[in-house]
């Protein structure tokens, strides 16, 4: 979701310090526990599973809307209640992503004006604060193109590394401790290798499993691929048997906000290169078979899908250490990956080299 002109000015008069031009004493204004309410009513219905057989990023997008424009609201009206701080935590966290890479700088912006409003409130809870931390971080790990120098990704590693260090029983920790791998494959790729190699001999047997699944990864350049997979619809997906044409893989869920946002430039590249030789795997981390399905017809998603139910526990993905989607793979005609990480915004230039008929 796009930063709205109401939310760019409410988080710049809070960074700022600007008094919103609304009553300010929500302490004393019976209004400001009505508002509370509200954000609270949208809190709880977030928690509530989306109906089986439904698309969960459709199901609670408008929730998210909703819930981020109030909280943004009651921080500027209310900004003496102490709950402020839990709303902006709310806004940080609701925060819906758009396609344009210069919208989301816009959105970090205005997360980190928010952020160090939170972490500088003395009447801020210590946790209220830590997640604030963590969902900032958190989200940049997940939006990786963004991070295009050394330089950013020694900064976001150093704040990592910081909450890590304060944080260590963080439940989040492992997950965010293999994301480190994807942040320094893109910055450094010896440091990626090095780090791979501490993790997994780490006491932690997730964050082992998962280093040991990227060390895998490393042997999709050496060998070609041989899996074969059965599909949901029933039909073998037979990747030997596609010699000769270029691949993509796509590991994916219909849950996934980042992976629907993506999904347009892959749908592109399938109908642009299909007659010349591309073919599409898709490895799903749902959960719902239904939602899947009903995702897959609704956005004429017409290649082969290898789902099991799993979640992150699929064996594909926890083979290869896949922890954060979406992820994209190309493969070559004689089956040999060529590129993992890649973006979906990269395709229309990468594809074509790899192409049969170029």
């Amino acid at each position: 979701m796009l930063a709205t002109p109401f939310l760019r000015v409410v988080c710049l008069s809070i960074a700022l310090g600007i008094p919103f031009p609304v009553q300010a004493h929500a302490e004393t204004d019976p209004s400001a526990d009505a508002a509370w309410h509200r954000v609270e009513d949208l809190q709880h219905r977030l928690q509530a599973d989306a109906p089986a057989g439904e698309n969960e990023v459709e199901f609670y997008a408008p929730i998210e809307t909703e819930l981020h424009q109030a909280a943004s609201e009651f921080a500027a009206r209310y900004p003496d209640d102490p709950r402020r701080w839990e709303a902006e935590l709310t806004v940080i966290r609701s925060q819906q992503f758009p396609v344009s890479a210069d919208e989301r700088r816009e959105i970090f912006t205005n997360n980190e004006f928010l952020l160090a409003e939170i972490l500088a409130a003395p009447n801020a809870a210590p946790k209220t604060k830590q997640l604030a931390e963590r969902a900032v971080i958190r989200q940049y790990l997940d939006h990786l193109d963004l991070i295009t120098t050394p330089s950013m990704a020694t900064n976001v590693e150093a704040r990592l590394a910081d909450y890590l260090r304060r944080f260590p029983d963080d439940p989040k920790a492992a997950n965010m401790q293999v994301r480190r791998i994807d942040l320094w494959q893109r910055a450094d790729p010896a440091k990626a290798a090095a780090l791979l190699d501490e993790m997994a001999a780490n006491p932690d047997a997730q964050i082992a499993a998962a280093a040991r699944g990227r060390q895998a990864q490393k042997n999709l350049f050496s060998a070609p691929l041989d899996w074969k997979l059965p599909g949901i619809d029933g039909n073998p997906i037979d990747l030997p048997g596609l010699r000769g044409k270029a691949v993509l893989i796509q590991f994916w869920a219909s849950w996934c906000p980042d992976c629907n946002r993506e999904m347009p430039a892959v749908l592109d590249a399938y109908r642009q290169f299909h007659d010349r030789g591309l073919e599409i795997v898709g490895v799903s981390l749902d959960k719902d078979k239904a939602a899947l399905l009903a995702t897959l017809k609704k956005k004429n998603i017409a290649w082969p899908q290898f789902f099991d139910g799993k979640y992150w526990n699929n064996e594909v993905a926890v083979r290869y250490g896949v922890r954060g989607i979406p992820e994209l793979w190309l493969v070559d005609t004689a089956g040999r990956v060529v590129a993992t990480g890649v973006q979906a915004d990269q395709l229309a230039a990468r594809i074509p080299p790899l192409l049969p008929n170029r």
